[in-house]
Parts: C-alpha cells; structure tokens; sequence
C-alpha cells in the first residue's frame, strides 16, 4: 500500500431499541455475559455493515436516514442460537410483521445512501450473547431465554467505528458507538 492509498474505514449502522426495551434487553445481556465471561454489548439490530471512505459523513447520513423513516415495532420471533461468534444466542425480528416491511425499506434506503454493494447478509435480529458455546448449551439458554410473541419498539440509528488506535471491529472492546439519531415519530 503507497502512502497515497487510504484504506475505508469500517463502519456498522445499527437500529436501537427505544429506552424502555433498551434496558430490558440490556439486563438480559449483562447477565449472561457475567454468567458466561463474555463481552457485553449495547442491544441493536445490525442494519449493515460497510468500509466507508475516511472523510464520509456518517453523522450526516445517519441525520438523513433518520428524517426520512418512523420508529418501528417489530415482533420477535424464536430465540436462536448458532456457531457464529455475534450469534451465540440472538432474538429473530420478524421482516414481515407488524413494521417489518418499514425495517426492510430503512435498510434499502440506508444501503442506497452509502453507493456500496449489498455484501452484507442482513439477517435481523438483537444478539444476546457473544461466544462459542456447545449446542447444548446454547439450545439450553435459547429455550431460557425465548421472548418469542413479543414486540420491541426501536426509534434511534447509531453508527458503529473501531475506537481510535484500532483498525477494525473485530473486538467488542474496540467499539465506539456514536453518532445517535431519532427516528420520526
């Protein structure tokens, strides 16, 4: 790489429970890290996940994004589980009812706004564990830990940068979250 190569930056854009989920989640996902000495992580939705030039005004396409969709109620599904290190254990988000089809039009528009191909396989759901576990176990926990029928309301998009000295998001420590924007009500 010349000195006049400049690598993109990458970036994960994520959708944000409302406060009150937001905390519910939040507890779910504290104890289970502390039970199983993982790392512990703020509750989302990840929308994408992109390498985006380092001057890109993320701030400012998160401000458009924001402007242009309504908060959202999605209905969960079956809590999984899987061999994925981000997907331990996870809470499906159904695409197709209650404002599924409003989750998948703020994706769209948020992938057309960043001009890059759709790489990613999005795939929604709130991730409730990080790590590699035994099947057994996981199936154990997803059964525990099942919110399946209910309805969590996300309202803010947030962006998701490796923290200064770090070059990518491989480690959940190495996470800075920023940017936070309201979606219309």
């Amino acid at each position: 790489m010349n000195a006049t190569t400049v690598r993109p930056v990458p970036a994960a854009f994520w959708l944000l429970p409302c406060a009150a989920d937001a905390a519910r989640l939040q507890v779910m996902i504290d104890a289970l890290a502390t039970t199983h000495a993982a790392p512990v992580f703020e509750p989302h939705v990840t929308l994408h996940v992109a390498g985006c030039p380092a001057q890109f005004d993320i701030d400012a396409l998160l401000a458009t994004i924001a402007d242009r969709h309504p908060a959202l109620t999605l209905a969960t599904l079956a809590t999984g589980h899987g061999d994925a290190y981000y997907k331990a254990l996870y809470l499906s988000v159904s695409c197709e009812l209650q404002d599924g089809p409003g989750l998948m039009a703020l994706r769209r528009d948020l992938v057309a706004q960043l001009t890059a191909a759709d790489a990613y396989d999005f795939q929604p759901h709130v991730s409730l564990l990080y790590g590699q576990f035994p099947a057994q176990q996981r199936a154990e926990l997803a059964a525990d830990h099942d919110l399946h029928g209910q309805t969590l309301r996300f309202d803010r998009l947030a962006a998701v940068r490796p923290a200064p000295g770090h070059r990518d998001l491989s480690r959940v420590s190495h996470w800075q979250v920023y940017g936070h924007r309201r979606l219309r009500d």
